[in-house]
């Protein structure tokens, strides 16, 4: 429904500029699917009953378009020849590949990696726990401020509120000048309207709140960030770490 809606709107403006419009789309459908509930399937069945499923190559536009595939094949994360093989046998469905994955996994968690879950109410279990690891006097509390709106939970970007200390992971939710959306870091300094943190690539910057407009038309003012002891697949997709933690329950395909 996104690529319809965004080639539908390229051709709106060619007609009206009388313009080509070049399209380049990058992307990796071996990854996680798109994330669609049952409600989202029922609008996307009742508005696009020619699409063949929800990846954006199975919208009718996508064959029309006419793309010319370039097909990336340098793996520059890993240097491992056996793990890389696997790597892409797992991506596109050998299921041998699971076997090995268990074979050469630890069975035993680690106290310091990442927890990488397949719910985010798992993610806020962990997190939650890491939290508690905390004496209560390290923690300073961080409030947001909504104008003009009633939004859903499920609907804000990171939370109503943030209990944080020196000495935490915490992962960025946006795009900034000085981080980007799933930067990594721990704080260094609490101070009265932010936090210091030092990103895992070294660099140190003040995080302040900031604005971002809901969908209601409301205002939400907070800390772009949200603990990083425990983080789901979706989110981790694309991220590269030394070691994590698998939690079980995952029920989508690619996750």
């Amino acid at each position: 429904d996104v690529f319809t809606k965004v080639i539908k709107t390229i051709r709106f403006i060619e007609q009206q500029t009388d313009k080509h419009i070049q399209v380049i789309v990058v992307g990796d459908f071996g990854q996680i699917q798109p994330v669609t509930t049952d409600e989202d399937m029922d609008a996307i069945n009742f508005y696009y009953p020619e699409a063949k499923g929800v990846y954006a190559f199975q919208s009718e536009l996508w064959e029309q378009m006419n793309f010319r595939k370039i097909v990336l094949k340098c793996i520059y994360r890993q240097q491992e020849p056996e793990f890389m093989q696997k790597l892409n046998e797992i991506k596109y469905g050998k299921l041998s590949a699971v076997e090995w994955f268990n074979q050469n996994a630890g069975s035993l968690f680690s106290c310091n990696p990442i927890y990488i879950c397949p719910t985010n109410k798992l993610v806020d279990y962990y997190n939650k726990l890491a939290e508690d690891r905390f004496y209560p006097d390290e923690l300073v509390s961080f409030d947001a401020v909504i104008t003009d709106g009633t939004p859903q939970e499920a609907e804000l970007p990171c939370p109503m509120q943030l209990r944080l200390a020196v000495g935490m992971r915490i992962m960025t939710i946006c795009n900034a000048d000085k981080f980007k959306n799933g930067s990594m870091g721990r704080i260094i300094k609490i101070k009265p309207n932010g936090i210091q943190v030092r990103f895992d690539n070294g660099a140190e910057v003040t995080i302040s709140t900031m604005r971002f407009k809901l969908q209601d038309g409301g205002i939400y003012e907070q800390l772009p960030v949200v603990l990083a002891y425990a983080i789901t697949a979706n989110k981790s997709e694309g991220m590269t770490f030394d070691e994590i933690n698998v939690v079980p329950g995952y029920f989508a395909p690619g996750q």
